[in-house]
Parts: structure tokens; C-alpha cells; sequence
């Protein structure tokens, strides 16, 4: 960190540091994202416990910035501001609760260009960074009407695996539950979908003669194993920013290299390339084996993405 970037932090901190604050506790954090098949609308809602003084401040990490961010309650349009330090932003709401009561406060965005079209099959990639001391985290995406989850060879098109699959009679929606937690986690989430065919019950015989006829041929399978490869290892990328995306794709093309090796290619610093080394390994792409002075990288082969 360079002597600017840690002068604005502290200016930062001092500043917040003055006001008088008390800070909510919440309680409850739900996330709901609707697709579409070029963008997602986030609407996050907390369940928060006022403070003691009556006026509470709540501070949410992101891992992205919010843009069209609004904040509201059950009444009114709730002031917040948005704080960037380094790669890493944190809304701040100041709100009026009374003490000792509950009530729900909601963060409302639109993400352009969040869904990718890769060889017929949709793509979507969500990073969210949960804050620490939550009783309860739910993530519900649902998947735009007439979509189902993709058809892939050897991996999932849904990681991690959901704790529920439902409808609600339009749309396929996916859930995950996550209860006590203790620390501040990152809960990325990457789902791969497509639109529905519908064929009418006369074609069928003739459907299945050309899927017969597609599967014979020499041409044809060599070039969907190309496409559904080249699909897989985009889903192994979404939601990564650009320097990580940088660092995977060189790991990926020689198969395995030496950190020293990917500092020179790539002109990154050595301090900056181990905190990106260290992130590509806890999202469980990549793994490290020390040897000499350096470590030796190669892509993780997992299971189920």
C-alpha cells in the first residue's frame, strides 16, 4: 500500500471515527436475484435490531460497486453513502430504529451485462460478502421465465449445490441457507442456464432421427466437445475480477508455472501476486506447492466445478 492510498484510508477512518455512531446488529440477511438474459436485479433485505441510543449505523461490504444502489424501508427512502477503499466498498445506512425493536431495511440494484451467452448456454456470477455475526443468510435466484438449468458433461450447472429448487409456477428458482455465522465470508455462486425447447409432439420422430444422425458424425462431436469445454472454463472464471482473470488464464495455458514466473509475464508486484495467488486459491481454482524460493501454481481439478 502506498503512502496516498494509506493517508485517504486514515482521513477515512478519523473521519467516521468522530461522529457518534452506535451500530445494529443484524439479524437477518436475505438476497433475492431476479435474471433476465443480459442483467439481474438485486434486492437485498436486512432484519436489523436497533441500538440503544435510537439511531443506528449499519456497514455492508461489496465486492463490487453498486451503482444504482437505493436504500428504503417500509416507510421512506433511507440516505447512505458508498465508501471505497482499495478493491473493496462498504455502504454505509445511518437510520433511526428504536431501541430494542426489529425492523427491515432494503438495498435495491441492477447489475448490466451480469449474464454472459457462451454457445446457447447462459452464464451468471455472483460474488457476496457476508458480514460477520449473522443469525441467518438466504440467497434466492431465480431464473428468467421459460429458462432451465443447462445441460453440461461432468459438472454442475449450479455451484455451490442449492438448498432448495422450486417454482413458483414461472420461474425455476434456486435457494441457499446459511445459519451462525461468526466471521465475515465470501459466498460466490455460479449458476449456467438456457432457454426451453418446445417441440411439438408430431416432430419428435424427426428430432430424434437428427440427434441420431448430429451423434454419428466424425465432424459434429469433436466440435461439441470444443464448445462445452470452452463453456466450462468460462464458468470457472465468472466473477473474478480482471487481474485474477489475468493470473487464471495464464495458469491455464501452461498447465503449471512458477510464481516468480507469473510476476515477471504479468509485471505485477510481488506483495500484489500473492494477495491474488491466495484469493484464486480460497475460491478453490488454483493450488500452490512450494518449491526452492517460489511456489509451483497449476489449475485445481474439482469436482462439481
Amino acid at each position: 500500500m502506498n503512502k496516498t492510498k494509506i493517508y485517504v484510508l486514515i482521513v477515512i477512518l478519523l473521519f467516521f471515527a468522530v461522529l457518534p455512531q452506535a451500530f445494529a446488529k443484524i439479524e437477518e440477511y436475505t438476497t433475492t436475484i431476479d435474471l433476465d438474459y443480459s442483467s439481474s436485479k438485486i434486492r437485498i433485505g436486512l432484519l436489523v435490531s436497533g441500538s440503544e441510543t435510537g439511531i443506528s449505523t449499519i456497514t455492508l461490504p461489496f465486492s463490487f460497486y453498486p451503482k444504482t444502489l437505493i436504500v428504503y424501508s417500509d416507510t421512506r427512502t433511507i440516505e447512505h453513502k458508498i465508501l471505497t477503499i482499495e478493491e473493496n466498498y462498504l455502504v454505509r445506512i445511518t437510520h433511526q430504529i428504536e431501541p430494542n425493536s426489529t425492523e427491515k431495511i432494503y438495498l435495491e440494484f441492477e447489475r448490466i451485462s451480469s449474464v454472459e451467452e457462451i454457445g446457447g448456454s447462459y452464464l451468471f456470477g455472483f460474488e457476496q460478502k457476508i458480514p460477520k455475526n449473522i443469525k441467518l443468510f438466504e440467497m434466492f435466484i431465480r431464473l428468467p421465465e421459460g429458462a432451465v438449468l443447462a445441460n453440461l458433461t461432468d459438472i454442475s450447472p449450479v455451484s455451490p449445490e442449492p438448498t432448495s429448487i422450486g417454482s413458483d409456477g414461472r420461474r425455476i428458482i434456486l435457494g441457499w441457507v446459511k445459519q451462525n455465522i461468526e466471521q465475515e465470508e465470501d459466498f460466490r455462486v455460479i449458476v449456467a442456464f438456457e432457454k426451453a425447447t418446445v417441440v411439438e409432439e408430431e416432430d419428435n420422430s424427426f428430432l430424434i432421427a437428427m440427434i441420431i444422425s448430429l451423434g454419428l458424425s466424425f465432424i459434429i462431436i469433436p466440435l461439441l466437445y470444443y464448445f462445452l469445454k470452452k463453456k466450462e472454463s468460462k464458468i470457472m472464471t465468472i466473477g473474478l475480477d480482471k487481474e485474477e482473470k489475468r493470473i487464471y488464464d495464464l495458469i491455464l495455458l501452461k498447465k503449471e508455472t512458477k510464481q516468480k514466473t507469473i510476476q515477471k509475464e504479468l509485471d505485477i508486484s510481488k506483495a500484489r501476486l500473492s494477495k491474488l495467488i491466495r484469493k484464486l486459491e480460497e475460491k478453490g481454482l488454483i493450488e500452490k506447492k512450494p518449491t526452492g524460493r517460489t511456489n509451483l501454481i497449476k489449475i485445481k481439478k474439482v469436482k462439481g466445478i
